[in-house]
């Protein structure tokens, strides 16, 4: 099975609460270890998403909300571009990030029509924000030939609910 090509994530690393503003694209990689999004929020907390201005107006419209106000309430006012904006964190995340329920599951706030660097990432056992998700979220790891280690109760469990997210599109 041919597992789908990764597309790079448009978006601007955030270390430690402290954008660090780089203009460059996440390199296109591709994943060997395709898996479905884990609901683990990892992306959403390591990178800011940029939007050209007339994705983030679509964004805005879809939330009732006129470009202007949109650039006030979710722009980041530190990014220098002017043919682009960038989405600030709201305490250490995307603003549109959202825990549901007592699984603690996240999820996109706006996966109907978030951003498209956003729908075009794709998880993977080989990307360091699927693997801190893991570690946090099922006490797993995942060593260099992509095998998962761990408490086989807990791989049993993660394998369990990767399969029922291939009925669920929550995210």
């Amino acid at each position: 099975m041919r597992l789908p090509r990764s597309s790079s994530l448009e978006a601007i690393p955030s270390v430690s609460g402290q954008t660090v503003f780089n203009t460059d694209v996440l390199p296109r990689v591709e994943t060997k270890h395709a898996i479905p999004c884990l609901r683990c929020g990892e992306c959403c907390r390591r990178y800011q998403v940029r939007l050209d201005l007339a994705e983030g107006q679509r964004i805005a419209g879809e939330l009732g909300l006129t470009g202007e106000d949109f650039r006030n309430r979710y722009a980041d006012r530190r990014w220098p571009g002017e043919s682009s904006l960038l989405v600030r964190q709201e305490q250490g995340c995307c603003p549109f990030l959202k825990r549901s329920g007592e699984d603690g599951d996240e999820l996109c706030g706006i996966h109907s029509f978030k951003p498209l660097c956003c729908r075009e990432w794709t998880p993977g056992l080989d990307r360091r924000e699927c693997q801190a998700g893991l570690a946090r979220r099922w006490g797993i790891t995942v060593d260099s030939s992509g095998e998962l280690k761990g408490p086989d109760e807990r791989i049993r469990d993660l394998r369990l609910f990767m399969d029922s997210l291939a009925s669920d599109r929550r995210i």
